[in-house]
């Protein structure tokens, strides 16, 4: 499966909740389908409406000498260098500078991109045109995804979130040769683990910024079990991907992102569901149920990307309703969206009975 790159954008905007970029990223200049087109595209366009507004700024503290004495007075260095007979002073100064660790992120990101073979060459040259616009900014010697964690945002600058983001996304997927200093984007669209925890933050922020019936959470739940302390702290972690909580309908949500959607069978060698996914989704509705339903109907989905199958399977099991569906990431947005409602619709019950109606007649 493909997913074209407008799609990606739509993928993070969700998944890290940020929609403020939608009139400022020019998707439709990205004529190629390349991941690293998309991010340099984003930081691009980011970047300059970043410097319309005013790049951030912050205060360092900084060792000066200087005429006079200002801030915190280094005694020892200015006797030292003697700049007292020169009715100078060496003094910790702060000074409000553009050179703060969110702005050595962007610049960093941008010139390793720089360096990516596959990026597209009218983008290499806007990149060219806005590394100016951090002149003043040092460069970071080494481009690691933790340095990202030591960021701090505040309402004032939280405009940099969705970019620095994107900035930690191409740090951890950019492959650097030691020799050549040339640079590789590995596609992770094929790494299952960082496609699953975006597929993941991406259906269950989509239902709760567009569906309206539902609260969209991720629950923790109580094991049904006794034992002594010693045997409970042993229990692992019960907790949802996705709980739609509605006022009398609850829908669980399993997300799973494969290379491949069903497993191989043994049996007659036909395609089966995964069996532990629907384990696990069983036992979630089971715990649900005694602890927390509270009259509600509870059902439960696991819900795959699109890969080699469409499904839309509908069981009853114990007397839940449980789906196994696809959403197929390759269509246009707006099919993805009507698609993502349509699935825990209430409207989608009531076909389901129909149609088993009809059978039975």
């Amino acid at each position: 499966m493909a997913i074209p790159v407008r799609n990606v954008y739509y993928l993070l905007s969700y998944a890290w909740r940020q929609f403020e970029y939608d009139d400022v990223v020019d998707l439709e200049s990205v004529e190629s389908n390349e991941i690293v087109d998309l991010f340099a595209r984003i930081l691009i366009d980011g970047t300059r409406q970043l410097v319309r507004r005013g790049l951030d700024r912050g205060y360092r503290t900084e060792s000066k000498k200087i005429a006079g004495v200002r801030g915190q007075i280094e005694f020892g260095p200015s006797i030292n260098e003697m700049l007292f007979q020169q009715g100078k002073a060496r003094c910790r100064v702060d000074e409000l500078t553009h050179d703060v660790l969110h702005n050595r992120l962007l610049k960093a990101t941008f010139q390793h991109l720089r360096r990516v073979r596959d990026l597209d060459d009218d983008l290499r040259a806007e990149i060219a045109g806005v590394l100016p616009y951090l002149r003043g900014v040092e460069d970071l010697k080494r481009l690691s995804p933790l340095l990202f964690h030591r960021v701090r945002l505040h309402r004032n600058n939280r405009f940099y979130r969705f970019l620095l983001d994107v900035c930690e996304l191409v740090a951890r997927n950019l492959l650097v040769s030691e020799e050549t200093g040339e640079a590789r984007f590995r596609d992770f669209l094929r790494d299952e683990v960082q496609m699953n925890m975006l597929f993941e933050k991406f259906v269950r922020n989509f239902y709760d910024r567009e569906h309206d019936g539902f609260r969209s959470t991720s629950s923790h739940l109580k094991w049904n079990a006794s034992g002594d302390d010693k045997a409970l702290s042993r229990l692992p972690q019960m907790k949802t991907d996705i709980t739609l909580e509605g006022t009398d309908r609850v829908v669980i949500i399993d997300t799973k992102y494969y290379q491949k959607t069903l497993q191989s069978g043994w049996q007659g060698g036909v395609e089966k569901v995964h069996s532990g996914n629907l384990y696990q989704l069983y036992a979630y509705l089971n715990t649900y149920k005694v602890h927390r339903a509270a009259g509600r109907i509870v059902e439960g989905m696991l819900l795959y990307p699109t890969i080699d199958h469409e499904l839309r399977l509908d069981y009853e099991i114990d007397g839940f309703r449980v789906q196994v569906c696809t959403v197929d990431l390759a269509r246009e947005w707006r099919e993805i969206e009507s698609e993502l409602l349509d699935i825990v619709s209430v409207e989608s019950v009531i076909r389901k009975f129909a149609q088993a109606t009809n059978t039975e007649r």
